[in-house]
């Protein structure tokens, strides 16, 4: 039986410089440190030139299923900062390719990933468990994402002090039967196909942008301007940065949401980041503040997880989610300007 063909093209969109992101991603041996929940261990057995071209890499890597994959990797080409290309032996046979743009503040990294399994696991049983394969990928993906933007705040830390502030990455799901059930409930429950439920609104604020940005900034005046947010209490300590922590307690559509959160960027004025990392559906949310002539223009852009069921009613969900949206930024306009 041939060896099944798994094709997959993964869009990561973090906070920072393209360099940055660039340097990180072509770190062949420091993936098993900043992305230890897919990377048990990555070693360089053969260096490549002066453009890593012809770098070789011995990987074993997991997902949240219970077994492991071996494979090498073999840089063909490289296009720093703007990505390069492998080819894979092992396990695995075929080609990935990082494609990194730089966006503003922010980077776009674009993985595909063209690869044949040569597991017995995977010749034989495939063509029943491809879902349960793929779900697998998509997993290590969103934990290589987030292990991504901890990493870049790493890097951007000022002093020891915040960098410790930074929380680890998450680490790999342990090969028991409680951990695999967990991570097999989140699948079938959470995690939807494709990209997640996406929303995005603007409002303009007739005040200095240094003035929106100092209010929304601070998590416990959500309870002033957001009519959804029932209670939100800081779990770390003063001041607001990368890393730190809050608990937010939500009513909407009929259902109690608690979300821990955690701040992933942050720059004054110009930008704040969060996302989820406990409760669902999964979140993650920038706000984007921007001195427009007589005030300032705030956009918001959020990413909601689905469960599949819920996929075919995407468009429908959106609209429904964008109402309570555009409400609390009227009310943060007028509060605001109130002053």
């Amino acid at each position: 039986m041939d060896a099944p063909l798994f094709q997959y093209v993964d869009h990561w969109r973090v906070q920072g410089r393209i360099e940055d992101v660039a340097d990180i991603l072509a770190d062949g041996a420091g993936y098993a440190r900043w992305w230890p929940s897919t990377y048990l261990d990555v070693r360089v057995t053969r260096p490549g030139d002066a453009h890593r071209i012809g770098e070789v890499g011995v990987i074993r890597a997991k997902g949240w299923l219970p077994y492991t994959i071996e494979f090498t990797g073999r840089v063909v080409e490289n296009r720093y900062p703007h990505g390069y290309t492998l080819e894979t032996d092992g396990e695995f046979s075929g080609r990935g390719t990082w494609t990194i743009e730089a966006d503003g503040p922010w980077v776009n990294a674009t993985f595909h990933w063209a690869v044949r399994g040569h597991k017995p696991l995977w010749r034989w049983f495939t063509f029943l468990l491809r879902p349960i394969f793929e779900s697998n990928h998509r997993w290590t993906m969103r934990r290589g994402e987030e292990s991504l933007r901890l990493e870049l705040a790493r890097r951007r830390a000022r002093t020891p002090a915040e960098r410790d502030r930074v929380p680890l990455p998450p680490g790999p799901v342990p090969n028991t039967l409680r951990g695999i059930s967990r991570e097999l409930l989140d699948v079938l429950c959470i995690a939807g196909p494709g990209r997640p439920l996406r929303i995005q609104h603007s409002a303009t604020i007739v005040r200095p942008v240094e003035a929106v940005f100092a209010f929304v900034a601070r998590p416990e005046n959500d309870l002033a301007w957001q009519p959804e947010i029932r209670d939100v209490r800081m779990t770390t300590p003063p001041p607001l940065g990368e890393g730190s922590q809050f608990r937010e307690v939500r009513r909407t559509f009929g259902r109690t949401l608690v979300w821990d959160m955690v701040v992933t960027a942050i720059e004054p004025n110009r930008f704040l980041c969060i996302e989820s990392t406990a409760g669902t559906p999964r979140y993650r949310g920038c706000r984007h503040f921007e001195a427009v002539d007589g005030g300032t223009r705030i956009t918001e852009t959020s990413e909601i997880e689905l469960a599949p069921l819920l996929w075919p009613f995407r468009g429908l969900l959106a609209r429904m989610s964008l109402r309570p949206v555009a409400a609390a930024y009227r009310q943060l306009k007028a509060l605001l300007e109130a002053g």
